[in-house]
């Protein structure tokens, strides 16, 4: 059986996301990894959902199914620096954003920014 496409479910997952309607992202997101599980993108959709949702346990693990799939996906790469920063490792953080460089979704560019402020801020105190 032919894998189905699962562009429309990340579409509408991104849409969802977008609407900061989480939950919703998270079940979309899902269904495409279900229709394709071989694809890393939905779990690095998931995994950026979790992020934001500040569930580390759940963004370590299926980061790491991502990442298995497509270790060279940049998508990957970023969300590992961004958990590198939430686990209060800004130093590997910053390693791995050097090798990878900024992540194009807005979504990824923020936590960004808002994690190496938190961690220079750290360090003025």
């Amino acid at each position: 059986m032919p894998k189905q496409d699962i562009r429309p479910f990340i579409q509408e997952g991104l849409k969802k996301l977008d609407q900061n309607e989480y939950q919703a992202s998270l079940e979309t997101f899902g269904k495409a990894r279900g229709v394709n599980p071989e694809h890393p993108v939905p779990y690095f959709f998931i995994s950026l959902i979790h992020l934001i949702l500040n569930q580390i346990p759940e963004v370590q693990e299926i980061l790491q199914q991502g990442i298995e799939k497509d270790p060279e996906n940049n998508l990957g790469k970023n969300l590992q620096a961004l958990l590198k920063f939430r686990e209060g490792k800004p130093e590997d953080g910053l390693a791995l954003l050097k090798k990878t460089g900024m992540a194009e979704h807005p979504r990824i560019q923020a936590l960004f920014l808002y994690e190496i402020e938190k961690a220079f801020m750290r360090e003025l105190q």
